[in-house]
């Protein structure tokens, strides 16, 4: 986010552009998300408190719906493994696109977050080298039917 508006330290979390989109149909300013959140970042973009963020992500993460990855982080003491979201898996609302849920449960036996991550994240084969993060939103079906394919393929 944003350095510190009192003049402080910079923030320690992740840089993620909010891009302004075109009004939903309340009138509310949609956005795109890119990168990796924080459970605030993703509290702030579904328009939660920010003072439950947690609170509103982890039953998401508990009921398979919102996908959470951890990611080493220098600190001053080491290094952490820090919580993280990745962008592509909400709607321009900052809400967790319906999609995800049933990518979620098919995911093969011992891949790892991670690894679910990684694969949305990179061209495949089975859909004409995009990405299938890229389609999650406007191709749902082909995005589950690639990871089935890539499933069988392992």
């Amino acid at each position: 986010m944003a350095d510190d508006p009192g003049g402080g330290e910079p923030s320690s979390e992740p840089r993620v552009e909010f891009s302004a989109g075109p009004a939903d149909e309340r009138g509310r300013a949609t956005i795109r998300v890119t990168g990796l959140l924080t459970a605030r970042q993703v509290a702030q973009a579904a328009g939660h408190p920010l003072e439950s963020a947690d609170g509103y992500v982890e039953p998401l993460v508990a009921s398979r719906t919102l996908l959470r990855i951890y990611v080493p982080t220098a600190t001053a003491t080491g290094t952490a493994d820090v919580p993280l979201f990745p962008g592509f898996q909400f709607d321009t609302l900052g809400r967790p696109l319906p999609v995800m849920r049933q990518l979620l449960a098919r995911i093969p036996q011992g891949w790892t977050d991670e690894d679910i991550t990684l694969w949305l994240a990179a061209p495949s084969g089975w859909l004409a080298a995009r990405q299938p993060a890229d389609l999650l939103a406007t191709r749902p079906d082909a995005v589950l039917r690639a990871l089935d394919l890539a499933a069988g393929a392992k």
